[in-house]
């Protein structure tokens, strides 16, 4: 039997967003709207805001740092 052991990492994620959902929608870009009520989540290790949106062809939803109001990616319709 072989023992593996992985390094313990302790990350630590904000618990509160530093940005509104407001702040953060108007950072989206101009051909992007929101068309839902976005959502809190974490993505790759970061706290977004997940937003549904429209105005980009096979796009669903677009992901915004809480933090900073930076994108961190995008979902395509599939």
């Amino acid at each position: 039997m072989r023992l593996i052991i992985f390094p313990i990492t302790n990350k630590t994620f904000p618990i509160h967003p530093k940005l509104t959902a407001e702040q953060a929608s108007a950072k989206l870009g101009p051909k992007v709207k929101a068309s839902g009520k976005p959502k809190l989540e974490l993505h790759n290790d970061k706290l977004v805001y997940a937003f549904p949106v429209t105005g980009i062809e096979g796009v669903s939803h677009v992901y915004a740092n809480a933090r900073t109001g930076a994108g961190e990616g995008i979902d395509y319709n599939l």
